[in-house]
C-alpha cells in the first residue's frame, strides 16, 4: 500500500519515502493484555473542550474550540467535570496568541506563540481567580536573535525550571531539531541529536520529518525527557545538563528511508505493511510513559472512528522498561494520566452526537 505525503517549504514541495530501517521496534504483544472499561465523565453546560493538554492534580487543562477563550480549565471531581475558568484569546494583542504551544509547570501555564517565527512567551497562574486580569500575566523575555533564528517550528516545548526552555524547534537548514534556550543568559544550545537514518539530501526535509508530528515530555521527578515522533515510531529517552544531551536511549525507532524521484526534488513515501503505518502518541506521569498506537490507515476508519484514533496502549517506565499493555473499550483521540497512575482519561467524538466526550479508566499501576 503506497501513501504519499506532501511537505511544503518556501520554494519547494517535497514528498518522501518511508520504509522501516535501523534502530529497534517495540510492537504490541498479545500476552497479558488487560481490557479496560471506561466510565463517561459528566460535563457542565459551560464545557467547550476540544482536546487535552495536561492534567495537574485535580485540574484538567484542555484546548477550547472558542476563539475568545482558547484554554479551558476543568476541575475533576470523581466522574464529574466542573468548568473553573477559560483564558487566552486569539489575536495580535500583547497577551493574545495565534499558533501556540503550552507547557504546564506546577500552577503555571507557559505559552509560546509563533507564526512564521517565534513571537513571544508568557506564563499564567491558571489556578488564580484573577486569571482574566492580563496584568497578572508574566512575560518571558526572548532575545531577538532567538526569535530570528528559530523559524523552523516549534512543534512543542517543555519549561525546565524557571530559567530554561527545551524546544522542539531549530534553525532552518541546520542539523538540529531540539534546542535549549537559557532565559537569563540568552544562550542557545542545539542538542546533538541528528538521527542516522541514511538521508543526506536537503536538511529541511529531514527536519520536517522529525518536527512535524513530534512531542516532548518531561519526567518531573528527574531531569529526564521523552522525544516522541509519530513518523518513524520514535520513542527516545534522554537527560540534559548544561552541556547538552546525554544518556540517549531508544525505546523504539524505525528510521525512514528516503527515495528521490527522477526530478531530484520529489520523494515518495511507502508503508509496506499495516504495522508500518502505525503511529505512536504519548502521555506521561512521573512514573510511567503511556504510548497509544494509532493504526493510521488513512484509507479506512478504525472501528467507525477516525483513522488517527486508537485503543491499544503500551506502558513503560522512565528507564525504558516495558510494564504492561492494555486496550480500552472505545478508541480515542487524545489522552492524559493522573500523577498517581490511578486513572486514564480519554477524549473522543461521540459517534451518535459528534460531541466531545470524556471517559475515565481505572489503572492502579503505581506500586
Amino acid at each position: 500500500m503506497n501513501i504519499q505525503i506532501n511537505l511544503s517549504f518556501t520554494a519547494f514541495a517535497f514528498l518522501f519515502l518511508f520504509l522501516f530501517v535501523g534502530c529497534t521496534s517495540q510492537q504490541k504483544g498479545n500476552e497479558n493484555v488487560e481490557s479496560l472499561e471506561g466510565t463517561m465523565m459528566v460535563t457542565d453546560s459551560l464545557f467547550e473542550g476540544s482536546y487535552f493538554y495536561d492534567l495537574e492534580d485535580d485540574c484538567l487543562i484542555m484546548r477550547s474550540y472558542n476563539r475568545d477563550s482558547l484554554i479551558q480549565i476543568l476541575e475533576v471531581d470523581d466522574t464529574q467535570l466542573k468548568t473553573l475558568r477559560s483564558m487566552v484569546s486569539r489575536g495580535q494583542g500583547p497577551y493574545d496568541v495565534n499558533s501556540f504551544e503550552i507547557s504546564v509547570q506546577d500552577s503555571n501555564i507557559v505559552l509560546l506563540d509563533f507564526g512564521s517565527y517565534i513571537q513571544k512567551s508568557f506564563a499564567i497562574d491558571y489556578r488564580s481567580e484573577k486569571v482574566l486580569n492580563v496584568n497578572r500575566y508574566k512575560e518571558i523575555p526572548l532575545s531577538e536573535e532567538f526569535k530570528r533564528l528559530y523559524t523552523f517550528g516549534p512543534s512543542d516545548f517543555e519549561a525546565v525550571g524557571d530559567s530554561c526552555l527545551l524546544i522542539l524547534g531549530a534553525r532552518q537548514g541546520y542539523e538540529e531539531f531540539i534546542s535549549m534556550y537559557y532565559l537569563n543568559s540568552e544562550k542557545i544550545l542545539p542538542l546533538e541529536y541528528w538521527p542516522d537514518d541514511g538521508f543526506n539530501s536537503d536538511i529541511r526535509i529531514k527536519q520536517s520529518v522529525y518536527l512535524g508530528t513530534s512531542r516532548l515530555f518531561k519526567c518531573k521527578g528527574r531531569n529526564r525527557f521523552l522525544y516522541q515522533s509519530s513518523i518513524g515510531q520514535i520513542l527516545a529517552l534522554f537527560d540534559v545538563d548544561e552541556n547538552g544531551m546525554k544518556n540517549l536511549y531508544h525505546i523504539s525507532c524505525n528510521y525512514p528511508h528516503y527515495e528521490v524521484r527522477e526530478d531530484g526534488l520529489n520523494y515518495k513515501i511507502l508503508y509496506p505493511t499495516e504495522e508500518s503505518m502505525q503511529r505512536y502518541y504519548a502521555a506521561v506521569s512521573d512514573n510511567y510513559i503511556y504510548i497509544k498506537i494509532s493504526p493510521n490507515n488513512q484509507e479506512k476508519d478504525y472501528k467507525k472512528y477516525p483513522f488517527y484514533y486508537g485503543d491499544y496502549v503500551m506502558v513503560y517506565d522512565w528507564d525504558g522498561k516495558k510494564v504492561k499493555d492494555f486496550v480500552t473499550d472505545k478508541p480515542f483521540n487524545t489522552f492524559v494520566i493522573d500523577d498517581n497512575d490511578k486513572y486514564l482519561y480519554t477524549e473522543l467524538d461521540d459517534l451518535g452526537t459528534g460531541e466531545v466526550t470524556i471517559y475515565r479508566y481505572d489503572l492502579n499501576l503505581k506500586n
